[in-house]
């Protein structure tokens, strides 16, 4: 039989929190310091120099994706080996996805404000500092902080009073940012990285088994309609490196949204069992 350890999905669930919090950490450091090196105008006109700038101090905090990654592969299969060709390209290719969705929630904010600024008829100075504030957050948060800004200024609040609270709404932003960018992509390496195991150990077994992945989800009050569809579209689930049917097209494991909780089990049965 396919050398897997007992599939506990709470084993996912400790991983994942065991690296919450330094992930989180990790991601509000690189984002502060992203705006304090990124916050001129002068940046977002030079595509390349920018994206440079984003993925080093971005690609730097990911460290405790990868580890949670691997922790729960192990937790899964003993004999997991991260060191695997198959394994080290998914991890790469997951980290490029990762700053590619990333950095385009990035960009979008900093567009949202050059075309705020050009509707209002600011200077490119007077851009470069609402940038000052906004640089790191995705366009939802910047856009409450362009309301907020309007809202301060309608009111006729002194500069260093809009300043101050600019200020502070930016770091909350990027704070909320990070926690919730931290618990959705350590879900995501967790299930990632059970799914590497499972396919290593299929991979490395003598015998002819097919390990088959199923979609689990948390059945509360909490659960969304796009995930509670998922198990009973598959309801033999799938083999492993195939992606499930779902209401919004093929998904290879969750997350399927911010703070899915949603998680894979596996099982070991015999070819054409399904």
């Amino acid at each position: 039989m396919v050398d897997l350890l007992t599939d506990d999905p709470k084993d996912a669930e400790k991983t994942a929190q065991d690296y919450e919090r330094e992930l989180t950490a990790a991601i509000l450091a690189a984002l502060l310091l992203f705006r304090s090196r990124a916050a001129t105008v002068t940046v977002w006109y030079m595509p390349a120099s920018w994206w440079s700038d984003f993925a080093l101090s971005m690609g730097g905090a990911l460290a405790p994706i990868f580890d949670a990654h691997d922790a729960a592969a192990r937790a899964l299969y003993r004999s997991f080996d991260s060191l695997d060709p198959a394994v080290v390209a998914t991890e790469r290719d997951a980290k490029r996805a990762f700053l590619k969705q990333f950095g385009a929630g990035t960009k979008a904010a900093v567009d949202a404000v050059f075309a705020w600024g050009k509707r209002n008829g600011l200077t490119i100075e007077e851009v470069g500092k609402v940038l000052s504030f906004a640089a790191g957050t995705n366009a939802r948060q910047t856009g409450g902080l362009l309301v907020q800004l309007e809202t301060l200024k309608a009111l006729g609040a002194k500069e260093a009073d809009i300043n101050r609270v600019m200020r502070e709404w930016a770091t909350k932003a990027l704070k909320e940012r990070a926690k919730m960018t931290a618990a959705t992509e350590l879900w995501n390496a967790v299930q990632m990285g059970r799914e590497s195991a499972a396919k290593q150990a299929q991979r490395r077994s003598n015998e002819a088994v097919e390990v088959r992945k199923y979609w689990q989800v948390a059945l509360d009050e909490r659960l969304c309609p796009v995930c509670a569809a998922i198990p009973s579209m598959n309801p033999n689930g799938v083999p492993v490196g195939e992606a499930f049917r779902t209401p919004v097209g093929p998904v290879d494991a969750p997350t399927i949204h911010p703070r899915c909780r949603c998680t894979l089990t596996f099982e070991a049965v015999s070819p054409g069992q399904f």
